[in-house]
């Protein structure tokens, strides 16, 4: 509903590594991902990054422009699979939504996805060691946005590992052993042009014992406090 030709919208295509949308700009429009990827990402004043989210068909942000108060973005959004996104002022959206319930019925459901995933985050980053949650986060990403080709799912090479490390709140040397891990149990292999996930599920399951806590650093070990909004 919400990828719809909403009055007063438009429409654009951007590119990957794109910016859409900066960390601390004024938002005055909700934006809708119409095809491609839009990661989430927040950079601490020290420079550190962490991708919060990962945005796919029909899912939103920049809800922020729905406050009163117009708060600036958290995040900046960036085109990580190239697409197309809708852009839509806030005026049409408030006017669409009071004409039409199934418009404020889309947006509640979409924010409570974004909540949904937020916690399911927090748990994870509080809860679990850095090769589960790395293991985890592929596991989702060949679900959400593999390709099925015979017996394995193929994600794209542009999640690189130091796009794993920041969505997992981890470091990159510590995915590259981890994904050396899931190699030798013929979970995972590692192609040119992305990953081969033999087995979703047993992925998903895989406990981590095989990576010891001497091959983690200390900051893959240790609670993080940032998983925002939502990596999931």
């Amino acid at each position: 509903m919400l990828d719809a030709d909403i009055p007063g919208s438009c429409e654009r295509f951007f590119a990957r590594g794109e910016t859409i949308l900066g960390q601390g700009e004024t938002v005055a429009c909700l934006f809708v991902v119409r095809s491609g990827l839009v990661k989430l990402v927040a950079v601490s004043h020290d420079g550190r990054e962490a991708s919060t989210d990962l945005l796919g068909r029909g899912q939103v942000f920049g809800e922020q422009c729905l406050r009163p108060d117009q708060l600036p973005s958290p995040d900046s959004a960036v085109g990580l699979l190239a697409g197309r996104i809708r852009i839509v002022p806030r005026a049409s959206i408030q006017r669409a939504g009071s004409m039409d319930p199934r418009v404020a019925g889309a947006l509640v459901q979409a924010f409570a996805e974004r909540l949904e995933r937020t916690t399911r985050a927090l748990h994870d980053s509080m809860l679990d060691p850095a090769p589960v949650r790395i293991a985890r986060r592929l596991a989702w990403l060949a679900r959400e946005h593999g390709t099925p080709r015979g017996h394995h799912v193929v994600l794209s090479g542009a999640f690189t590992q130091r796009e794993l490390a920041s969505l997992c709140g981890s470091s990159r040397e510590t995915v590259n052993r981890v994904l050396g891990r899931l190699a030798a149990l013929g979970l995972v292999r590692v192609r040119p042009c992305g990953y081969h996930v033999a087995d979703v599920d047993a992925l998903e399951r895989w406990p981590g014992l095989h990576v010891s806590d001497s091959e983690t650093s200390p900051s893959d070990t240790a609670p993080r406090n940032h998983p925002s909004r939502g990596a999931v």
